[in-house]
């Protein structure tokens, strides 16, 4: 591999343009940078931003060998040097000509917070005519953005100083639209003003003014499926529908047909006095959004009143379902259980918490097509019923509720999903999986397609541990926690066996962390 650096420090700062040229001339290297391939170029390119990303060189001697090139991609990431960051921006600005063909730009988990850096990365972007794909943490002037027309992932982790829609194009004093654009999204942490906080309480509730600037990017862009706010550290998206006033509902164009939807019912405290503000909070009722988004493919509803569930039937499209409902178990079986009746045979992913009893004879007649099941709760079967294997399910989380579980149910559980590929399993009021569980169980499920295992507070000993990673041939990962083997030896007997897996001692096993609407 070729290695060809130029220490880049000094031009940037001492000159507003530069080519290979003036580059050469200022080090006094002689070098045919015209002979080397574009590829090949911009592969050094990269190769020193990622270098520098990653700590291996010190700041001082950043450095990168190209010159007019086409760069398609741009990434980086962790990057805390102030004047660094500038640094390079200012490089790639130099390069104007080359920015014509930048399709992508992810720029995340930054720090920086300068205007001078802000003004720079405007100056970038408004010279990719090409780009598609934006996810930024760095602030800038989103107006910037109406040169680039085939946008259709804009992700911002900030609040823009600028209405919303001011990244849509103006021409006679009309909006123009943006006919290539599927996802927006606005960071929720940096709303200000009424001190809402948390993924669940998003810029739509937060921020009266934004719901005029929410229809004017429905509007302009036929072809949005989603739109809410992102979520920094994870670097994902949720879309939350429900908080938003009935006026606006009717506003919303038919086009618009998301594919995810959080409808929440209750509202964390503003702080805000004002009786408008609570006006323009109240939730919209599940059947208006229901009957609005229609072709919503996952839904997660969050539900502390008892309400009618019976709107679901319309979603014919719903393939994944989160309920969290911290009501008694009376409205589980009044309401969830009835709705479950109607839907579960379209569901493939479901997710229940938390659910004081649910029956495996019922999941298994109402939902036979799940990939993969969470749950907080306390399982029950009728032995009298005969039930068959749940063939298609991959992935089983269950967090149960009570000490006392019945052991009979939960193996009468596994023992049925013989096609799991993860498996976590966990009651933080007692103890799950003992050897003589084990025994029985795996007479009647091998687990031979498992990948990955969590057991939390299990009664295995040596002998059960070794009975069960001899029949789980394909397993890559798993985590244990059990009082019959000490820490020192469970990493050792295992590798023993399996040298293959991934061992993780004594971490917390808690379904609570895996159980939420990433999954879906």
């Amino acid at each position: 591999m070729i290695k060809v650096c130029f220490p880049l420090r000094d031009i940037a700062m001492s000159t507003k343009h530069f080519n290979s040229t003036t580059f050469i001339q200022k080090f006094k290297i002689q070098l045919m940078c015209e002979q080397l391939p574009r590829s090949i170029l911009w592969d050094l390119f990269q190769g020193s931003l990622h270098n520098y990303s990653e700590k291996k060189i010190e700041p001082q001697n950043f450095c990168g060998g190209f010159v007019n090139s086409s760069l398609t991609s741009l990434t980086l990431y962790d990057i805390n040097f102030k004047e660094n960051l500038h640094l390079i921006l200012e490089i790639l600005v130099a390069m104007k000509s080359d920015l014509i063909s930048l399709e992508l730009v992810d720029l995340c988990n930054f720090s920086e917070n300068e205007e001078q850096v802000s003004e720079c990365l405007g100056r970038l972007l408004q010279n990719c005519p090409n780009l598609i794909n934006l996810h930024c943490c760095l602030p800038f002037d989103i107006r910037v953005l109406r040169n680039c027309k085939y946008l259709t992932y804009l992700k911002l982790c900030f609040c823009p100083k600028q209405p919303w829609h001011h990244f849509l194009e103006i021409k006679d004093g009309y909006l123009q639209p943006l006919n290539y654009l599927k996802t927006f999204s606005v960071c929720a942490y940096s709303v200000s003003g009424f001190g809402i906080r948390g993924i669940g309480y998003t810029w739509m509730s937060s921020y009266p003014n934004h719901l005029m600037e929410l229809r004017k990017v429905l509007m302009q862009c036929p072809l949005l499926t989603a739109i809410g706010c992102s979520e920094q550290r994870k670097n994902n998206i949720m879309y939350v529908h429900n908080h938003v006033s009935s006026n606006s509902l009717k506003e919303v164009p038919p086009s618009f047909h998301p594919r995810t939807c959080v409808w929440r019912q209750f509202l964390e405290d503003s702080g805000n006095d004002s009786d408008d503000f609570e006006e323009h909070l109240k939730p919209v009722p599940l059947q208006m959004t229901v009957s609005t988004y229609s072709e919503v493919k996952k839904l997660h509803l969050d539900i502390t009143e008892e309400i009618s569930l019976s709107s679901l039937m319309k979603l014919n499209n719903l393939t994944h379902l989160c309920i969290s409902c911290t009501l008694e178990s009376e409205y589980f079986h009044n309401y969830i259980l009835p709705a479950l009746m109607s839907v579960g045979h379209k569901l493939q992913h479901l997710c229940l918490t938390p659910v004081h009893d649910i029956s495996i004879n019922f999941l298994r007649k109402y939902c036979p097509n799940l990939n993969s099941f969470f749950s907080f709760c306390q399982l029950k079967v009728d032995m009298n019923e005969p039930i068959e294997n749940f063939e298609n399910l991959e992935y089983l989380l269950l967090e149960l509720l009570l000490p006392n579980q019945n052991e009979q149910s939960l193996e009468v559980l596994l023992s049925k999903c013989i096609n799991l590929k993860v498996l976590t399993l966990c009651n933080r009021h007692g103890r799950v999986l003992t050897d003589e569980f084990l025994d029985r169980l795996l007479k009647c499920n091998s687990f031979s397609k498992l990948t990955k295992a969590s057991f939390g507070k299990c009664l295995l000993s040596k002998i059960g541990l070794k009975k069960f990673l001899t029949h789980a041939k394909n397993l890559q990962s798993i985590i244990i926690s059990s009082p019959k083997i000490r820490k020192s030896v469970l990493k050792p007997l295992i590798q023993e066996i399996n040298p293959k897996v991934t061992v993780n001692v004594g971490k917390r096993i808690s379904g609570r962390t895996g159980i939420d609407f990433s999954f879906i």
